[in-house]
């Protein structure tokens, strides 16, 4: 099962019925030409702050809701904040939107996925460097069930028991391997992972060593990197 863009779409849809809006309001005020010095100052201010306020609405949507490295992103992190820039944002959201509802967005949200769980692998390899080990193995750890869970939702393998709850993660690993997201191997050693977060969480750090947590995270880094959610 592929990403539903529904929600996506929809979010954009109201993004640029907002910017319309807020572009509708500046033209409006052009429409009444200033008949003072101030007037003339007041009216450009209040275009000025309708344009602002469209281009950093656009701007936000983009970056929230496109991958972060994407071309999207890039561009729309360069714009700034104006009546010529107001178009160029539109047309970026137009894009994004297109690409999204024509179906060309999977390998993009592997890239987000892929992103932010890096960004949490991290913090775990920090976290063991300054000789925290446990929190270490916890973060990993926690890392490697969201990436599960994501997988699952990428293959269309259910992750909640029949009354709606949260299959436990040994459960959800045995639905993955069924469906072949990957190999024995890797299934055995996904199981070893979670059973050293357990310990990890459950304070009983003197039944595993540092380089063991080092060897869970570089594991894990070359997994998700193979296996993409």
């Amino acid at each position: 099962m592929g990403l539903d863009p529904k929600p996506i779409l929809d979010e954009i849809d109201a993004v640029l019925r907002d910017v319309d809006a807020e572009i509708q309001l500046a033209l409006e005020e052009d429409e009444y030409p200033p008949t003072s010095a101030y007037e003339f100052v007041t009216k450009s201010s209040y275009r000025d702050v309708r344009y602002s306020a469209a281009c950093t609405m656009a701007i936000a949507a983009i970056v929230r809701l496109a991958p972060r490295r994407s071309p999207y992103v890039q561009r729309a992190e360069v714009q700034t904040t104006g009546e010529k820039e107001i178009a160029e944002l539109q047309g970026i959201l137009a894009a994004l939107r297109n690409d999204y509802e024509r179906g060309r967005m999977t390998s993009q949200v592997e890239l987000l996925h892929a992103e932010t769980f890096a960004d949490y692998l991290d913090m775990a390899s920090h976290l063991l460097e300054e000789g925290y080990k446990d929190p270490g193995a916890v973060v990993a750890g926690s890392t490697l069930e969201a990436h599960l869970r994501a997988l699952a939702a990428k293959l269309g393998v259910d992750p909640s028991q029949s009354d709606g709850k949260a299959k436990k993660t040994t459960v959800l690993v045995a639905d993955l391997a069924k469906v072949q997201a990957f190999s024995k191997g890797d299934e055995k050693q996904i199981l070893a992972w979670l059973d050293l977060r357990n310990l990890a969480a459950h304070g009983h750090g003197d039944k595993f060593q540092a380089p063991q947590v080092a060897l869970f995270i570089d594991g894990l880094r070359d997994f998700m990197r193979r296996v993409p959610a």
